[in-house]
């Protein structure tokens, strides 16, 4: 079979800038890196966005630098993939969240989640109507749809109303690297470039309504003020759509020289801010799946994570749980892995099998068997 990638996030997981180690990036360069592993036999077309030096190491994968403007959705939609599929036709297109306007024989659409149509007060308009425009009509058309978690499959299934055997849950691997321990010298280094003071909880994801971080700080000027924690609160991530408010949250706080914003960082700084990290929190509101919880307890770090949508079923019997909108709530959840070193201890240990259990291999060969049974 000839199957065709759209692998216009691989610039971001490629790049080695600060950021390349998201979500959707790090989602299509690990399924490359071992589909290459496991199959020598059907020939892989990876359409790459013009810019993107990525160079395939199996003969079987190959490369096409789609034309600029492939970088805009509808271009890519109705232009740039059914003219590169009339010259070149494929069995089987593998799309991320949207697919072209025009059929191939098979479709497979992964979607990790669609917030910009269930919560549009998240995003602006510019965001939310074409990508619900994309993603509804890829829906209708896929053959298969993949999944990350069971909490997403059902999100899937009951608000666009399709078949349950049309979608499949794959749940997402972590990265190998982060199992790796990194050196005392490196993470002081890196605490002092990021002017980091002591003992500090770690929160990753972009800065922006859905990952609730507006009550992550009042939760966390809660330990502060009230229970006497003397930590700083980290967090990683881009500065997004209203993020303002959350600088004008640390000053009327008074906390602006407790909480540190690091925006991107390189995927080294990442894992020795995980590795350091006395707790790793994520109050986000909804995810499709939830990586950096993985990441987290490859690091060997206590996470508390929010209990609803997909995160319990990434942490498992892993972490300790809070209500996402309740502030007293993480409060008390990070005090609790703060103050009980047995706590800390055993879900630190807990953490470290529960990763194991998520590799990027696993979620190749599953996909490679999803691609057999439509081809």
């Amino acid at each position: 079979m000839k199957i065709g990638l759209d692998c216009r996030f691989l610039n971001r997981a490629i790049s080695k800038k600060p950021g390349g180690n998201t979500g959707h990036g790090v989602y299509i360069y690990n399924l490359i890196k071992y589909l290459s592993k496991i199959d020598n036999h059907n020939e892989y077309m990876l359409y790459l966005l013009n810019d993107c030096q990525y160079k395939p190491g199996s003969i079987n994968f190959k490369v096409k630098r789609m034309p600029k403007l492939h970088n805009n959705g509808y271009i890519r939609s109705i232009l740039t993939f059914p003219v590169e599929f009339w010259r070149n036709p494929i069995d089987i297109f593998h799309g991320m969240y949207s697919i072209p306007m025009f059929k191939m024989k098979k479709v497979v659409l992964t979607i990790f989640e669609f917030s910009w149509m269930l919560f549009p007060e998240y995003y602006p308009r510019w965001v939310r109507i074409p990508a619900s425009v994309m993603t509804s009509s890829a829906v209708k058309r896929a053959d298969k749809i993949i999944s990350g978690s069971k909490f997403m499959k059902k999100e899937i299934l009951d608000f666009f109303n399709v078949q349950n055997d049309r979608v499949e849950v794959i749940p997402l691997g972590v990265d190998e690297i982060f199992f790796e321990r990194m050196e005392i010298a490196d993470i002081l280094d890196m605490k002092k470039r990021y002017k980091i003071d002591g003992e500090y909880i770690l929160a990753v994801g972009d800065l922006w309504p859905k990952k609730n971080i507006e009550r992550l700080i009042d939760a966390f000027s809660i330990l502060r003020k009230s229970k006497n924690v003397d930590y700083k609160l980290v967090l990683t991530g881009g500065n997004l759509w209203k993020s303002q408010r959350l600088f004008q949250k640390v000053n009327s706080l008074g906390m602006i020289d407790n909480v540190i914003m690091t925006h991107y960082v390189s995927l080294r700084d990442l894992r020795l801010l995980y590795q350091d990290a006395q707790l790793f929190v994520f109050p986000s509101l909804y995810e499709g799946f939830g990586l950096p919880i993985l990441e987290a307890m490859a690091s060997q770090v206590p996470v508390a994570v929010s209990n609803i949508s997909s995160m319990p079923e990434v942490a498992g019997d892993a972490g300790v749980y809070f209500d996402p909108y309740d502030i007293e709530s993480i409060a008390s959840s990070m005090l609790k892995v703060i103050e009980d070193s047995d706590i800390r201890t055993k879900i630190i240990k807990s953490g470290l099998e529960r990763a194991k259990k998520f590799s990027w291999m696993k979620v190749s060969k599953k996909m490679l068997s999803v691609y057999q049974s439509i081809g």
